[in-house]
């Protein structure tokens, strides 16, 4: 099974630099599918801990997903359908003070657990700190 999970992982890997470098439908169908297939892989080993936000294919922890409001869940799902579909950018517009920061940081900590996203040093990671010490 684990060598089923890293065979896996490398293959999403190699659809990932082959989706930036040459974008296609047929890429993104592949990159979807493999992304699809390695979840499946960490839910079934993690699925007393992780769960799927809205049903948006997003596996988060449990323990933070519990503690969003529904309107910051519906900002986590949406934010996961952008990267999932290939785009590079979106605008959470939500009110001063109703979490997008807590939005944010959700969603990234989904994409760090399931190994998509690599957090690296600079000068802003003590920024970062604080605000997920909030």
């Amino acid at each position: 099974r684990q060598q089923g999970k890293e065979a896996a992982q490398l293959s999403l890997g190699f659809f990932r630099r082959a989706f930036d470098v040459r974008p296609s439908d047929k890429m993104l169908g592949r990159l979807k599918r493999s992304e699809k297939a390695m979840k499946e892989l960490y839910v079934s080993d993690e699925q007393e801990e992780f769960v799927n936000g809205l049903n948006s294919g997003l596996m988060i922890y449990k323990g933070l997903y519990d503690q969003l409001y529904e309107h910051q869940k519906d900002g986590v799902a949406f934010l996961y359908s952008l990267h999932r579909d290939g785009h590079v950018g979106g605008i959470l517009a939500d009110n001063m003070g109703l979490g997008k920061t807590v939005q944010v940081l959700s969603f990234l900590s989904a994409l760090y657990d399931a190994k998509q996203f690599k957090l690296h040093a600079s000068r802003h990671a003590h920024l970062l700190d604080q605000e997920m010490a909030k």
